[in-house]
């Protein structure tokens, strides 16, 4: 048991020293962004100007995001972990999180294909800000694993009881991962140290800590040269239910 305890945490002091080495790229990309507009250099008229002020305030968002990760994960350890649910519009969450991700779809020149609002569920019992930072850690997943250029695709489906939500991406030629082991923590560190693996695994360790508060499970698996990862969770949530 003390070998187990011993691994375990092993892993996660590895997950932290790869998480503070993500906060490189946002905090990168905001000085050099915050050093322009010192220097005079930002013209608010040019489109290229835009899209790095975009970009920094994208970098931003990230870094708070893995570092609400963090928060959460640790809270988790200690008191256990759960979720609040109310009626919330299901293809309205996952339009923003899709909007948010704007400026990394922009960089690789990819696209993301919404599904189509009469087959996406509207009104579902979930955890909004918590399922809104699945979607998010899969979709910016997703991106950085895709081949250039190529679409992104959300689908949704339902049943009476539960509903599945897939995030779809061609993967890259030179990229192997294990899609059925992404969201072991030994794993992710082993692929991160190979550098075959962007981002933090946090990430993942957090949605499927989420979903699982929801009372449903992570998907993931590989079909035809595509990744295919998401949710299935039930209508009704498991969480505290407030409206």
């Amino acid at each position: 048991m003390q070998n187990s305890n011993s691994q375990s945490d092993k892993i996660n002091i590895q997950l932290a020293s790869l998480l503070l080495h993500d906060l490189e790229t946002p905090l990168a990309v905001t000085k050099q962004f915050l050093k322009r507009v010192k220097d005079g250099r930002h013209d608010p008229d040019n489109p290229n100007h835009c899209r790095l002020l975009d970009s920094a305030q994208f970098a931003i968002q990230r870094g708070e995001r893995i570092l609400e990760d963090l928060l959460d994960l640790t809270r988790a350890g200690a008191n256990g972990f759960s979720v609040k649910c109310s009626h919330e519009d299901l293809f309205e969450i996952i339009s923003q999180c899709s909007s948010i991700v704007l400026p990394l779809l922009n960089d690789k020149r990819n696209t993301v294909i919404l599904p189509k609002e009469s087959d996406c569920p509207r009104i579902v019992n979930l955890d909004k800000a918590m399922i809104s930072r699945v979607i998010d850690n899969i979709l910016v997943n997703a991106i950085r694993h895709a081949s250039r250029a190529s679409a992104i695709e959300i689908q949704t489906a339902s049943s009476d009881q539960t509903i599945t939500l897939s995030i779809i991406n061609e993967i890259e030629k030179d990229v192997q991962i294990d899609i059925a082991r992404i969201f072991d923590p030994s794993y992710q560190v082993e692929m991160r140290i190979q550098r075959k693996m962007r981002g933090s695994g946090l990430g993942l360790t957090f949605s499927q800590m989420v979903i699982n508060a929801h009372g449903g499970k992570m998907l993931a698996h590989e079909e035809d040269g595509k990744a295919v990862i998401g949710f299935e969770i039930p209508f009704n949530g498991k969480g505290d239910i407030n409206g």
